[in-house]
């Protein structure tokens, strides 16, 4: 996985990846995105251009890791 400068994991709850992302394209496997952040309710990611299409609702590659987080933020 490509580094991010910024992430930050607030109250065991909350995600945010964020600043200098341009080469971001995955996340981790669904596996460890379930075994290791099924905690999480609030995903942000900004300035992920990349990572941003790959999370797409409608056809996004990476948006079945994602799908149980109640609120997201993809910006």
């Amino acid at each position: 996985m490509e580094s991010c400068s910024y992430v930050s994991l607030y109250e065991d709850k909350h995600l945010e990846m964020s600043r200098d992302c341009e080469n971001l394209r995955h996340l981790p496997s669904k596996e460890q995105m379930q075994q290791r952040l099924t905690f999480l309710k609030r995903l942000d990611i900004h300035w992920c251009p990349q990572l941003k299409e790959r999370c797409s609702r409608s056809d996004g590659e990476e948006w079945p890791k994602i799908s149980h987080i109640p609120n997201l933020y993809i910006h």
